[in-house]
């Protein structure tokens, strides 16, 4: 499951900026925490050699922001203390798990040992485990909870709800709008929010699954699907064959 989900969590954590989602790795093998200080260590050491740095710090703290606080003249020492203090952690982790014979750790209870350390929910690093769990008595097996089962309603507006509204739920958002226009439904609006800011005007909700109870109260006249990974759901298929049957039927009724 680390591996699978690894890459999903390396394009959050450098194009997102969210941190916390390779945490649950190094928890699960605290060793690898050597690999993170080792690239600390050669980063800082980078930008003290250019006498590079930022003029403004970074948040959140993806490349994109990185690169928009550098100074012209910083870009080399900024670029490579980035590249360097990867390669760094890359190359002493990979020896660090090579050489190690222990068990290897379970990432579902590394999240939720983070979590606990935390003090709160995770939704994105919620979305690494795929630990099946019941988001409601209205969910169905397979997380799709229909408003009226009997009768289903074209679908124009679909929200992507996590805790802050950006970072996994905007990366999840886009991932379904780019197949929703493939299938050619450019007339559906996907947009990502923030769950307190979710309302009850929009046709279909998606979020992960321990948030659905919650989303389910704020919208309660939408149809919620439950996911347990933003980045690659077999959920977002199945909303697009919905919506070759809804959309086209509701386009059909109406002429």
């Amino acid at each position: 499951m680390a591996r699978a989900t690894a890459p999903g969590a390396a394009i959050i954590h450098f194009f997102g900026g969210i941190h916390e989602i390779y945490f649950p790795f190094v928890l699960m093998k605290p060793v690898l925490l050597l690999g993170a200080i080792a690239g600390g260590m050669v980063g800082i050491g980078t930008l003290v050699v250019f006498d590079a740095g930022l003029r403004a710090p970074a948040a959140p703290g993806s490349i994109i922001a990185v690169l928009a606080q550098t100074p012209g003249d910083s870009f080399v020492g900024v670029i490579l203390s980035v590249v360097l203090a990867a390669a760094t952690s890359f190359v002493v982790c990979a020896l660090l798990l090579k050489v190690s014979r222990d068990k290897d750790g379970d990432l579902a209870e590394a999240t939720a040992e983070m979590e606990a350390l935390k003090g709160r929910k995770s939704s994105v690093a919620g979305s690494l485990t795929t630990t099946e769990a019941a988001a409601g008595d209205e969910v169905e097996a397979s997380g799709v909870a229909p408003r009226d089962a009997a009768a289903r309603t074209p679908i124009h507006r679909i929200a992507f709800a996590c805790d802050a509204g950006m970072g996994s739920s905007a990366m999840g958002a886009s991932v379904l709008r780019n197949k929703i226009k493939k299938a050619g439904f450019g007339d559906v609006d996907v947009q990502n929010v923030a769950i307190a800011n979710l309302t009850d005007d929009v046709d279909l909700v998606v979020t992960h699954q321990d948030l659905t109870p919650r989303a389910q109260s704020m919208s309660p006249s939408a149809q919620h699907v439950s996911v347990d990974n933003f980045m690659n759901s077999p959920q977002y298929d199945e909303i697009v064959e919905q919506l070759r049957t809804t959309n086209t039927q509701g386009a059909s009724s109406t002429r």
